[in-house]
């Protein structure tokens, strides 16, 4: 009897010591993550010396399609397309910005409750209905990177978790011719900007800066200067040379974008203003008003040759989106030819902008 009781208390002991086992429930996990895409539309415009992308009239993207580095894509889009290695989603317009509907990508499973992958994006492209290429981020180290912000250019990394919504942004400009338990759900937002081009070519009127500095001919002659190795030398109507200096309004300051001159090409070799128009060209956000203002800066005997005399540029522009004024006015481009002819001085019938304006 004692060993029977003695037995009991045993069962009884290791019983009561016996830990509990729960199972984890096999739950699907989901993380949603956004990209807000913005599609750079640049205008058919000036020679550029390559192949600018042009927007197809009826360019209305109709689905994009995604290289996500590490991870295979669906091996058909839409229609039955082959398209291995890359993701096909629909997209679609909401609050004036294009997005992709959600497509998934895989969180890895792990133990604690913040499971994350890393992905990077290498390619992305949209296309219309009939599934022709419209647009497309502009490839690292490509002439249109300078319009991306650096943050949403190609390749753009980013990490998805678990249980997590995350927003990523992507560029785009104009372009012609399920084996886990986790899951990261995508879309994209699409924001388009337009490349904007505006061209300038001018004359320099010696006659002015005899009228208006004291400036005889011979001072030009006698003093290094640019104009002295232009092709004709110095005469009263001389091709313009000049500074373009580009300013944008944010939050209500005016942000330096950048600079340009005509002085000389990019190889070194000498432009001094002949022949060739200088072009200009910046990103203007559709869906939103942008301001800009434009400085320009000639070059001539400002005490001195130079392009100023006190830092101060000889003529201001300011002008919104495509160079329109708050009416909707041209107020660069008058006669919409793509290049602004001005002269300063009097030695040009009826110029396009006939400069400098005076102040009374």
């Amino acid at each position: 009897m004692k060993k029977v009781i003695l037995l009991f208390l045993i069962a009884t002991v290791m019983f009561s010591c016996k830990k509990n086992e729960t199972t984890k429930p096999d739950v699907k996990s989901e993380a949603e993550v956004s990209f807000n895409i913005t599609t750079i539309l640049p205008d058919a415009g000036r020679d550029w010396g390559y192949d600018i992308p042009q927007c197809l009239t009826d360019a209305t993207p109709s689905y994009a399609k995604v290289k996500i580095d590490g991870i295979e894509g669906p091996d058909a889009g839409p229609g039955g397309s082959p398209t291995t290695g890359y993701f096909n989603v629909p997209v679609f317009w909401t609050n004036d910005s294009l997005y992709t509907q959600t497509f998934k990508l895989p969180v890895d499973p792990c133990d604690s409750d913040d499971c994350c992958n890393d992905y990077t994006i290498t390619e992305f492209y949209l296309y219309n209905a009939s599934g022709t290429t419209i647009k497309a981020a502009p490839a690292p180290g490509s002439e249109f990177v300078e319009f991306v912000d650096p943050d949403h250019a190609l390749p753009i990394a980013f990490q998805v978790c678990a249980f997590t919504k995350v927003e990523v942004p992507i560029d785009v400009l104009c372009f012609e011719p399920d084996f886990y338990d986790l899951f990261g759900f995508f879309w994209f937002e699409i924001t388009e900007i337009t490349v904007r081009e505006i061209c300038f070519f001018g004359d320099i009127c010696q006659d002015w800066w005899l009228d208006n500095w004291n400036v005889p001919l011979d001072y030009w002659t006698d003093n290094d200067n640019l104009y002295q190795d232009q092709t004709n030398g110095i005469q009263n109507d001389m091709p313009a040379i000049f500074g373009l200096k580009l300013y944008k309004e944010v939050d209500g300051q005016w942000v330096y974008i950048r600079d340009w001159n005509n002085t000389y090409y990019p190889d070194g070799s000498n432009w001094l203003g002949e022949d060739v128009p200088l072009c200009i060209r910046y990103a203007d956000y559709d869906h939103a008003t942008d301001n800009f203002k434009l400085e320009m800066y000639i070059y001539g005997p400002w005490d001195g040759f130079g392009y100023t005399s006190d830092g101060s540029p000889q003529w201001t522009m300011f002008f919104t989106d495509d160079g329109l004024d708050v009416n909707g006015n041209h107020v660069l481009d008058l006669n919409g030819d793509g290049v602004v002819e001005f002269a300063w001085g009097d030695c040009v019938q009826a110029p396009e902008w006939h400069l400098p304006i005076p102040t009374k």
